[in-house]
């Protein structure tokens, strides 16, 4: 496994400052902070983590992290995930020189997903060389890119209450 330096909690609130990332628990109108030993990992260590452009929102990627590549994501302001292929830390454009500058990391009410805002450098966040990686659209059974028709299409307005 990669390892570098140690994290500490002077380095981390250093690194908050630094680069003005923050780890963020996202009430009605106003943010609080959320500390990173209260987040949900899953049973081998791992949260999900939904990698956005930050200045328009567009999905670029998922990946994992544990609390190590959290950690060196808070440090950094570069963004580090887990593989859970090669079981090891990765830095995002290590290789292909495609850095992600973290903006602002978030978690969701249960505290189990992440999304972090980035600003992608390079071609993008695709091994693909895309700029995400959420570039294929779902095909129906024919092979067909598979679009909701109008009549089945539900409605913001028309929601039940109380539903998604």
């Amino acid at each position: 496994m990669h390892r570098g330096p140690a994290v500490t909690d002077e380095g981390l609130k250093s690194a908050f400052e630094e680069y003005n990332v923050y780890l963020r628990l996202k009430k009605v109108s106003n943010m609080k902070a959320f500390a990173v030993d209260q987040l949900k990992y899953n049973a081998d260590g791992l949260i999900p983590a939904i990698v956005q452009d930050g200045a328009d929102g567009q999905v670029l990627m998922l990946a994992y992290m544990n609390r190590e590549a959290l950690e060196r994501t808070l440090a950094t302001g570069q963004t580090w995930f887990y593989s859970r292929s090669r079981k090891q830390l990765w830095h995002k454009g290590e290789t292909s020189g495609n850095i992600q500058l973290v903006r602002a990391i978030y978690t969701d009410c249960d505290q189990d997903t992440l999304v972090v805002q980035v600003k992608q450098t390079g071609a993008g966040a695709c091994h693909e060389g895309d700029y995400t990686c959420f570039h294929y659209a779902v095909a129906d059974t024919e092979g067909k890119a598979w679009r909701p028709s109008e009549h089945d299409a539900v409605k913001p307005h028309e929601r039940k209450e109380g539903t998604s």
